[in-house]
């Protein structure tokens, strides 16, 4: 009496899978609904390196974007089958990198609300490393908090549509929800609204680095008191680059002071002119100034 495929036990199936390449199993997985569920139910835990999210204003769309590491995951084939089951006319579109395999996808609004509904399961079952989100308007993040309702990400980078409570809230909301231990921000303008969001997050994440880009149209706020109200929190580490080169020196040692009663790790890059360059160690600090480039670090984390 012959015996079908899905019914032999799973160390059977399991190890004739091991043989079958990418291409293979996805033609297994359209086979029938029973196949589809073994195919499914052998891979392992997909790990995704990063989630890469990005709008694109001009053109009113969304860049979609999951990174998988090539020697830990075999199984991103599975992600592609589902995003191209939505649509098959879309152009999913697999780029191979140096250690990476990138699968891409642009939509709109509303389409990207369907791929990532269609998506959460797997979402559910992976490990997701790494969130990137570029400028994305709140309605967006409402979309990724609830693809990510179950997911754990240690790591977010986090570049703001503007410097507006509005846009702030929800990447606030985002980062509560996946409990990222480390946030990096990148910003054009250091409002007001914007050192809010900072001192928020360093209530509740454990690093934080962020980047303010030089605009000399904007009031920029004394750098020492921020990095001092930010090393107040939670935080326990704080990496700062401010290409505003608005501060004064003596701001700098009263910060250094303020450090030595701290245990914690921070450090401070920023551009100014100087009549001389600056090497110095003052406790478990290093101070210097070469060219225009001012730096005070944590030696560890020199």
């Amino acid at each position: 009496m012959s015996i079908g495929f899905v019914h032999l036990s799973g160390t059977i199936i399991t190890g004739i899978l091991k043989f079958l390449d990418s291409n293979s199993r996805r033609l297994l997985r359209e086979v029938c609904k029973s196949t589809k569920e073994l195919i499914d139910s052998s891979a392992p835990k997909t790990v995704v390196a990063c989630l890469d999210i990005n709008s694109i204003e001009e053109d009113d769309k969304i860049e979609i974007r999951f990174f998988f590491k090539q020697n830990l995951s075999t199984h991103y084939f599975l992600w592609k089958c589902q995003m191209q089951s939505i649509d098959r006319k879309r152009e999913i579109y697999l780029r191979f990198a140096d250690t990476d395999k990138i699968l891409t996808a642009s939509m709109n609004p509303m389409e990207l609300k369907g791929y990532l509904t269609f998506l959460k399961s797997l979402a559910a079952q992976a490990e997701i490393h790494e969130l990137m989100i570029y400028y994305c308007p709140p309605a967006i993040i409402d979309m990724l908090l609830f693809f990510l309702e179950r997911t754990i990400i240690s790591k977010m980078f986090i570049c703001p549509r503007t410097s507006q409570t509005a846009d702030l809230v929800p990447l606030l909301q985002i980062v509560k929800q996946v409990k990222s231990k480390c946030v990096d921000v990148s910003v054009m303008y250091l409002t007001d609204d914007m050192i809010k969001f900072v001192l928020q997050l360093a209530d509740i994440v454990e690093s934080i680095w962020f980047f303010h880009e030089a605009c000399q149209l904007e009031p920029h706020p004394n750098i020492a008191p921020f990095a001092r109200e930010i090393l107040n929190r939670k935080c326990e580490k704080v990496e700062i680059s401010d290409n505003c080169p608005r501060f004064v020196l003596s701001d700098i040692e009263q910060l250094v002071q303020f450090l030595h009663k701290k245990d914690k790790k921070f450090s401070f890059v920023s551009w100014r002119s100087g009549s001389g360059p600056i090497n110095a160690q003052i406790g478990n600090y290093e101070v210097s100034l070469i060219g225009s480039r001012f730096r005070i670090c944590h030696l560890e984390m020199i």
